[in-house]
C-alpha cells in the first residue's frame, strides 16, 4: 500500500475442462490494488503469470 488510499480487488474462479492451464492450476485467482481517487492499477497478480511473463 502506497499512500494508505488503495482498493484491493481479487477474484477466484475454477478453470474450464479442456483448458491447458487446468493440468497445472485448478482455480484461477487475480488481485489488483488500485489508487481509489484515480482508479490506477497499482500492482496486479494472476495465478496464471509466470515469472517470464511479468
Amino acid at each position: 500500500m502506497i499512500n494508505g488510499k488503495t482498493i484491493l480487488i481479487a477474484g477466484h474462479a475454477r478453470l474450464p475442462q479442456g483448458m491447458a492451464a487446468k493440468s497445472v492450476f485448478e482455480t484461477l485467482t487475480i488481485t489488483a490494488e488500485v489508487d481509489a481517487e484515480f482508479g490506477v492499477v497499482l500492482e496486479a497478480s494472476c495465478t496464471l503469470a509466470t515469472e517470464q511473463g511479468r
